[in-house]
Parts: structure tokens; sequence; C-alpha cells
């Protein structure tokens, strides 16, 4: 199928997305059964609200945790991909490509390996570490 930028999105999408969908599924549906929901929908509360008001507070902290780390393994995958010569392709600029180009100058010159892998291990850090702050809501 190729390894254009939107082939890989679209592929990446296809094997992310569900797994995405499933953990905050399983979130909604665990806070759906707590007490203070059934409080709120004794009071008369619609939907909306409890989505808005209820769910979705609880459950936004562990979802952008999941989406911190899926970000995460889709970087290092397409940096795999890209290490290996089926990701994308030169004139196009990736982490994966830079290190496989200077693979073979690793001896005389490593900071040009080493700088690419730095570039990813300092994105999982910057990327992940906001959602470790957030303020945590539940009741």
């Amino acid at each position: 199928v190729g390894s254009s930028i939107p082939v890989l999105i679209l592929t990446l999408a296809v094997i992310y997305i569900p797994g995405a969908y499933r953990f905050a599924r399983a979130l909604a549906v665990n806070i759906n059964t707590m007490d203070f929901m059934t409080v709120a929908r004794v009071r008369g509360e619609s939907t909306a609200y409890l989505i808005g008001s209820e769910i979705l507070p609880n459950i936004i902290r562990p979802v952008l945790a999941d989406f911190g780390l899926r970000f995460v393994f889709i970087v290092l995958l397409l940096s795999g991909l890209s290490f290996l010569g089926l990701g994308l392709q030169p004139p196009v600029a990736d982490w994966g490509a830079l290190v496989r180009e200077k693979i073979g100058g690793l001896p005389f010159a490593a900071p040009a390996v080493v700088v690419p892998s730095l570039a990813l291990a300092s994105l999982t850090l910057s990327f992940n570490l906001p959602t470790a702050h957030l303020p945590h809501n539940i009741r």
C-alpha cells in the first residue's frame, strides 16, 4: 500500500483507535455504576449533564495519560518503520530515518545517532509529564 503519510496515519488509526475507545468506555462504565451517578439520575439530570459534569471530569486524567502513551507508541512505531526503510521515505525527515542514515558512522560520530534517540526520549517525557500534574476529580 505504500508508505505515504496518509496511509501511515490511516493504518495507525485503525490499529490504535479501538483500544483507546475500549479504555475510555471501560472507565465511563465504571464511573456510571458509582453512587453519585445514581444520585444525579434520581435528581433528574439530563444525559448531557451526566456526561459533561459527572463522567468526563472523572475520566479525563486516565484518558489523557493513555493518549500520551499511545502517542509515544505511535511515534516509536513510525521511527522503527523508518529505521527499517518501511516508514516515511527520504526526503521526508524522520528520527528513524536519521538514525538509519547515520548508523554506519556510529564508531566515528556517535552524536549523529545519539541525538535523534535523545530527541525521541525527550518527546516521550515532555508529552507525558504534564498529565501527571492534572487535578484528580473523582468524588
